[in-house]
């Protein structure tokens, strides 16, 4: 019996072997287990914000440190500030319940290193920032861009919809960007030199029957300033950005070359030129007729769009009151005041003062 032993467990081993040898199947379990990526420089946190009271960070409140991942909006409490240090960018502190949106892209590698671009939104309260040399920044806030270059210091407020920067050190430059125009109508006058003198918008007074002219401007308004660039230095000024700093807070140009339709509402209010176009200084003139009853209404006008209008333009619809009254001397009145001044003729030569009429004897000749 001992000579069939060996051949026995030799033969257990080859089979052990060979079922090591087939594949095996996956669990679920290995499919669901978490795998740890090991983040690299730019898919990593872009740094950390931390704050000694509480704040809030999309949505959730946090106080202390917590790392940002960038896009965050980040919203500050009332009477404290949160310290945000962007890594290979620099600092940026937001207080006076300032809210804003952070976020850093790659930058450029020199022989000093690697350096981030930082990009933010500051939508209100107070930012200030301060770049790491090789570092720079593009900042929005109410509709004006700010880009600072290596080691800019400099302090951003947004109160009501305006920027103001202070810059401290370094330079940078602003750049403010013209909203969606308002396109709109005033009522003018036309002089016979061609000169158009803005009028207030009265009712149209007409009696039955009559015509005029009817004259608008049509403009387009612009909110803040065009597009332009400015370096600052490091003087510590004030700049108004996204708007003038003088009392006039908007840009207007003629709407030249524009179709205008026209209407009258009511209807029976009279007739007027259905549509006509803008000349050079915006100025359109429609004939207006008024209707033989008396009635109220308006004069209705609206901009024909333009497909090279820019995306979000506002169209304004004109309107001035229209009065049509009863003229005096309406044809019943004509037929009635003659009528009485016949009566009044024949009354005055046939009254009891004055003779009869009669017949002259023919003259006798001799």
């Amino acid at each position: 019996m001992t000579k069939y032993r060996r051949p026995k467990t030799v033969l257990c081993i080859v089979l052990v072997l060979t079922c090591a040898l087939f594949p095996k199947r996956s669990r679920a379990a290995d499919i669901e287990r978490p795998i740890r990526l090991y983040a690299i420089a730019e898919s990593g946190p872009i740094g950390r914000a931390y704050s000694l009271g509480t704040f809030v960070i999309d949505g959730r409140t946090a106080i202390g440190e917590i790392e940002i991942w960038g896009g965050e909006l980040i919203q500050t409490s009332r009477g404290s500030s949160v310290n945000v240090e962007i890594d290979l960018a620099g600092r940026v502190t937001l207080k006076n319940e300032a809210i804003a949106r952070l976020a850093a892209t790659a930058g450029r590698r020199d022989d000093a290193g690697a350096h981030r671009f930082l990009v933010a939104s500051l939508f209100e309260g107070d930012m200030t920032v301060k770049l790491q040399p090789g570092g720079s920044a593009y900042i929005e806030s109410c509709g004006s861009a700010f880009t600072a270059s290596s080691g800019a210091c400099f302090d951003i407020k947004a109160r009501n919809g305006r920027a103001i920067l202070d810059p401290a050190t370094g330079s940078v430059e602003v750049q403010t960007s013209r909203r969606p125009p308002t396109i709109k109508a005033r009522t003018v006058r036309v002089d016979p030199n061609r000169t158009v003198v803005p009028v207030a918008t009265t009712p149209l007074q007409r009696k039955t029957g009559q015509s005029a002219q009817a004259s608008t401007q049509w403009l387009k308004y612009f909110e803040g300033s065009r597009t332009s660039g400015q370096s600052l230095s490091s003087a510590p000024r004030i700049v108004l950005a996204g708007y003038q700093t003088t009392s006039q807070t908007t840009q207007t140009e003629p709407a030249a070359d524009r179709r205008v339709a026209f209407r009258l509402e009511p209807p029976t209010l009279g007739s007027i030129t259905p549509a006509a176009s803008t000349d050079s200084q915006g100025v359109v003139t429609v004939d207006f007729q008024a209707a033989s009853v008396q009635a109220r209404g308006f004069i209705v006008a609206d901009m024909v769009p333009d497909p090279g209008d820019p995306a979000g333009t506002t169209y304004e619809t004109y309107r001035r009151p229209v009065n049509v009254t009863r003229a005096f001397w309406t044809r019943t009145k004509l037929f009635i005041a003659a009528g009485a001044l016949a009566v009044v003729t024949c009354a005055v030569a046939c009254g009891p003062g004055n003779k009869p009429l009669q017949q002259a004897p023919p003259p006798v000749i001799r």
